[in-house]
């Protein structure tokens, strides 16, 4: 298989870390106001930061 150019996506990003439901909300989850998800072959290879990924 040839290989391919990554696709990345950017934006607001919100990740759950833990349930909501058992532990206090506000430490549930992570929220990234400039992310980057970055893709290859249908495969998300990098999830984070924008600044900490905008050279893969």
């Amino acid at each position: 298989m040839a290989a391919t150019h990554p696709t990345a996506l950017r934006g607001t990003l919100v990740s759950f870390t833990d349930d909501p439901f058992l532990v206090d909300p506000a430490g549930a989850f992570v929220h990234e106001t400039d992310g980057l998800v970055v893709c290859r072959n249908g495969i998300i290879e990098a999830v984070g930061a924008y600044d900490s990924l905008r050279s893969t």
